[in-house]
């Protein structure tokens, strides 16, 4: 698991936007050579252009049984030893974004809780959250995970942009 920290833009110690993080994210993807080299301009760019503060990805395992953490930015590591490796069919919004190809929006962590009980109790800083599926074309290769620290950042129009950018990542 690849530990990063910050938002700002990578390389400048100053928050960056939006854009300048799609400019970014979609200049470091069309270098990349290496399935390794998206996770990295994942877990780099993604805080900044969708001003998350929790990013995790999980990718399937060949059997399409286990999702496994990969890269984790900002994840307390209880949470990410917990969830270092899973079942797909776990009662958990990653499973409910592979199934549906769309993205789980949980704007609480009181809504989180209720939606899936399972994940009661698991103690982060963040109060919002968003997982989007990782597909390509139909077929599902893994999710996207983020937290929001204010539940108002991640309003209608940064669940879409995050959307785009797992289309775009997957």
């Amino acid at each position: 698991v690849m530990e990063r920290s910050g938002t700002g833009a990578p390389g400048t110690g100053a928050p960056g936007t939006a854009a300048d993080g799609l400019l970014g994210l979609t200049t470091a993807l069309s270098a990349a050579s290496e399935p390794g080299d998206i996770l990295d301009a994942m877990s780099q760019w993604c805080p900044v252009v969708l001003g998350a503060d929790l990013v995790n990805i999980s990718l399937l395992d060949a059997e399409r049984r286990t999702l496994r953490l990969v890269s984790s930015v900002n994840t307390p590591s209880p949470v990410a030893e917990e969830f270092a490796e899973y079942a797909v069919d776990a009662p958990l919004p990653s499973r409910d974004a592979l199934l549906t190809g769309e993205p789980v929006v949980l704007r609480s962590v009181a809504e989180r809780d209720s939606a899936y009980p399972q994940l009661a109790g698991v103690v982060v800083e963040q109060q919002a959250f968003c997982v989007v599926p990782l597909r390509i074309r139909s077929d599902g290769v893994g999710v996207l995970g983020l937290g929001w620290n204010d539940p108002t950042a991640m309003d209608d129009e940064v669940v879409a942009l995050a959307r785009t950018v797992g289309e775009l990542c997957a």
